[in-house]
């Protein structure tokens, strides 16, 4: 841009280029005289729109080709320092958020809760993602949001009988610890996740509906991570950071029979939503299938939130 990259302008060279990568150029300090982008793992040579080193986790995406960047979709992905793509969270709970008819601003920020807050990736993670869904605003950090109460979510680590918190459950997953002692199956540990999605969508639910509920409230923030664990549970299915496939995070797999890990945590955030509307008491907008049938999933619940789920299906059958 001129006034930021001419030198005619007066002005300093811009070295950062597309996604915030640095150029290594004849120019500078390095004299390599290479003009390439610094990508960390992996360096791109924009003269000629090309990697020249294979791609660390070929092996995790062997249907597209290992010198491909971010599997050829840079408007929706990003990657870190050229490895791997960021989530579908976002777009799976704003998905689900339209067949509810809930979208534009709250749609959005619902969406974001599920995905940048309770996430929490670093600012390298988000990088350059200037591009997110077609009809939305980018992913990133907004200054007006308060994100500290994930601000460990990234930490894997956690030794069994430990009296710290083990972050892990957020993402319906177990530590790489856990994994070697095993102290939990992953079954175990996908359900586990699942029980801390639920209890947070019920408790969500007890401050309101979907529709009211704003930035920053205790209610938008049990929500977001209410449903990212529901979804993680299909993604990562209880296993450790140290064995967790990259790959499923950007093609959710599909085995002969099954639906797909996308299809269903597409199907569970819409089941989310439907139970967040009967626990908050909002039946107008609860969902039936045909004939007017109720069906909702309850995998993960503990007889506790069964107990108090059966309770406002009564109430609303009663309505009814």
């Amino acid at each position: 841009m001129q006034g930021i990259s001419s030198k005619e302008a007066g002005s300093i060279t811009n070295r950062y280029q597309f996604g915030g990568r640095e150029l290594q150029s004849k120019e500078f300090s390095d004299g390599s005289g290479l003009e390439w982008n610094d990508y960390g793992n992996r360096m791109y040579d924009p003269q000629i729109g090309r990697w020249h080193t294979l791609d660390q986790l070929a092996d995790k995406y062997y249907s597209t080709s290992p010198y491909a960047y971010a599997l050829n979709n840079p408007f929706n992905r990003v990657e870190v320092d050229g490895r791997w793509s960021v989530t579908h969270h976002y777009y799976l709970t704003k998905r689900a958020l339209a067949a509810y008819g809930i979208s534009g601003d709250q749609a959005h920020w619902l969406s974001q809760y599920s995905s940048v807050y309770s996430d929490h990736p670093t600012g390298k993670v988000l990088a350059g993602n200037n591009a997110i869904h077609w009809q939305t605003r980018p992913m990133k950090y907004y200054d007006d949001i308060d994100y500290s109460g994930t601000a460990n979510s990234q930490i894997t680590t956690w030794k069994p009988g430990s009296t710290s918190y083990n972050n892990n459950i957020w993402h319906s997953m177990r530590s790489p610890e856990e994994a070697q002692a095993g102290t939990i199956s992953e079954h175990d540990a996908m359900e586990r996740g699942m029980e801390f999605g639920w209890s947070q969508i019920f408790a969500s639910a007890k401050e309101g509906k979907l529709s009211d509920l704003k930035k920053n409230s205790k209610g938008i923030r049990a929500l977001g991570q209410g449903i990212h664990a529901l979804q993680d549970a299909y993604a990562h299915r209880g296993t450790d950071m140290d064995h967790h496939d990259w790959k499923k995070d950007v093609f959710p797999s599909t085995k002969a029979g099954w639906r797909s890990d996308y299809q269903q945590a597409f199907e569970m955030t819409e089941n989310a939503i439907n139970v967040h509307n009967l626990m908050s008491g909002n039946f107008k907008d609860v969902k039936v299938g045909e004939g007017g049938k109720l069906t909702i999933e309850m995998t993960g619940m503990n007889k506790s939130l069964m107990n108090e789920l059966w309770g406002r299906i009564l109430e609303y059958m009663r309505q009814k």
